[in-house]
């Protein structure tokens, strides 16, 4: 019988009629994939019968996707299915990354990271608060608590810098203040240590814009170059890893911040990437970035680029986190009530008047607040507009209408029962098309 079996199945599964799009750059073609043993056995056109066969007609077959910038620190403790990502075709991602995440860390620290996470990421401090079992001091004590939890797809580890930072320096990482040598041989031996226990390197941040929800910069911005140096000598003594950075790229200028990272791999010998993106008030600065990249990768650097292949914004919602009017004093005392409430108290015209004659951002706690205005606002829709023209922004439209683009946003989210969003694309969108990842790619 077992010999008949085998005869049978040549394969325990075929996807017969597929979009095969295998990741190399490669034009995609229609075919068949045989699986056996969780192998893939074939590709195109082959014979055989399998015990399951799945019709991908009309569907695209592809390898899981790699998200390399991820900050799953939290869910990856207190949820095994990591959604969105894990039901995007999505099998591996990569967290930690922005020098943000919970480990190591000390009892009496752990506030000031949650505090952190939720300035530069948005996620909620209750949710961590709650869900966070902090069974862990050590980093290599955080593997093995995500190593408790059966995920479903795969995660990387970062070591993140403002965790480690606090760790070592406690108050002082907070108030900026430089490392001592005592400090950074402290750093360069843990950042060993959680490489050994499986971290795949360690990452930073040197950007305003990463905030505490107090509105306190990041630990790690005015870290110096010995400090982040002694870190990655850590990942040299383990013989493994990189480094990640997100910078402004101004300390004090582009030129000279790029020379610190490429002596940074000089020394180690461990690689470097970095986040490049179009912002809109330097619409052509990614190219220098690029340039710089190029010529380090032809001194034989290993520094590379990081791209998205879409633009990077947000979505902005009552039923968000944040909206355009978050930080005005009358939208913050009715902020709590349900949405529907809500959406009846901002329908008063007294109400309406109030928010709209508030600074939408002096008691703002967002720290992206002052990188998005109106003319780089639109209506999302249904189905999702992911790439509006000029004319369809809410400063445009607002025009053609004869009102104010804020009294446009604020009848765009109290309409549809307050479940409305707003798309504000941050990076990447200063033309008004994709075309910028794509070049950068």
């Amino acid at each position: 019988m077992d010999g008949l079996n085998r005869e049978i199945s040549d394969f325990d599964i075929i996807i017969k009629n597929g979009t095969l799009v295998d990741g190399t750059g490669a034009k995609s073609k229609l075919g068949d994939i045989a699986i056996k043993n969780g192998i893939i056995e074939a590709i195109g056109n082959f014979s055989g019968k399998a015990n399951q066969v799945i019709d991908a007609t009309n569907l695209v077959v592809t390898p899981g996707f790699v998200d390399i910038h991820t900050h799953y620190d939290g869910q990856a403790i207190w949820d095994s299915q990591l959604k969105p990502s894990s039901i995007h075709g999505v099998t591996t991602v990569v967290m930690g990354n922005c020098g943000v995440g919970f480990a190591p860390c000390k009892p009496e620290d752990r506030v000031k990271l949650v505090e952190l996470m939720e300035g530069v990421e948005d996620i909620p401090a209750p949710v961590m608060h709650e869900g966070l079992n902090w069974q862990w001091e050590t980093f290599e004590e955080y593997i093995k608590a995500l190593e408790k939890n059966k995920l479903d797809i795969d995660i990387c580890a970062l070591l993140p810098h403002a965790a480690l930072r606090v760790y070592v320096m406690g108050e002082r990482a907070i108030k900026h203040e430089v490392a001592t040598k005592e400090d950074m041989q402290i750093m360069r031996k843990l950042a060993k240590e959680a490489v050994e226990a499986g971290a795949f390197g360690f990452s930073t941040s040197r950007t305003i814009s990463h905030k505490s929800l107090k509105g306190e910069y990041t630990p790690t911005l005015r870290a110096h170059e010995d400090e982040l140096t002694a870190i990655a000598m850590g990942l040299s003594d383990a013989g493994a890893g990189f480094m990640e950075i997100v910078s402004d790229w101004n300390e004090p200028d582009p030129e000279t911040e790029f020379e610190v990272l490429k002596r940074i791999v000089k020394s180690s010998g461990r690689p470097v990437v970095f986040s490049c993106t179009q912002r809109h008030d330097r619409p052509h600065f990614w190219e220098d970035l690029m340039a710089m990249a190029r010529q380090a990768q032809k001194e034989g650097l290993p520094i590379r680029p990081v791209v998205t292949p879409r633009p990077i914004g947000l979505l902005l919602g009552l039923n968000g986190s944040q909206n355009p009017f978050s930080g005005t004093d009358t939208y913050k005392s009715i902020s709590d009530l349900p949405l529907d409430r809500r959406v009846t108290e901002m329908r008063k015209d007294e109400v309406k008047k109030k928010i709209l004659s508030e600074d939408p951002i002096k008691g703002s706690t967002f720290p992206l607040i002052n990188r998005i205005g109106y003319t780089q606002m639109y209506r999302f829709g249904s189905p999702p507009n992911y790439n509006p023209k000029p004319e369809e922004s809410i400063e445009a439209m607002a025009k053609q209408k004869g009102m104010t683009a804020a009294e446009l946003a604020y009848e765009i989210l109290i309409e549809n029962g307050g479940n409305n969003f707003i798309y504000a694309p941050l990076v990447n969108y200063a033309d008004h098309t994709f075309g910028v990842c794509k070049k950068n790619a």
